[in-house]
């Protein structure tokens, strides 16, 4: 089941997942109008962090590179980090998503928080 959230809310959206080794957690949401999103993620191991437009994770899941457009790779880097902060701006209305990538090999919880920065 994917929920949505909208990032307009005045609380953040905060969730806590336990995610297998090597494997990515999917955080789809939707922005409305142009925005600067605030975020945090939290995880005991290492990990990488992206931020992308609907229309790249469909084609990265259907495995169509001709699909995958610069512009939709709103975020992407890795994390060694405990915790990460952030600040990023998303210029045009849609859905996005968090792509949360665990690179250890243990199993670890993570946890993400994001609202509508101010």
């Amino acid at each position: 089941m994917v929920a949505t959230q909208m990032i307009q809310a005045i609380e953040p959206f905060k969730q806590e997942k336990a995610v297998p080794p090597n494997l990515e957690w999917n955080r789809e949401f939707i922005c409305t109008n142009d925005s600067k999103l605030r975020f945090r993620v939290k995880s005991s191991e290492p990990l990488s962090i992206s931020i992308i437009a609907d229309r790249l994770y469909q084609a990265a899941k259907e495995g169509n590179k001709a699909g995958i457009v610069r512009e939709d790779m709103i975020l992407t880097l890795d994390c060694i980090e405990p915790e990460f902060e952030g600040i990023v701006r998303i210029k045009k209305q849609g859905t996005y998503w968090f792509v949360l990538k665990n690179r250890s090999n243990k199993e670890v919880n993570m946890e993400l928080v994001f609202a509508k920065a101010q």
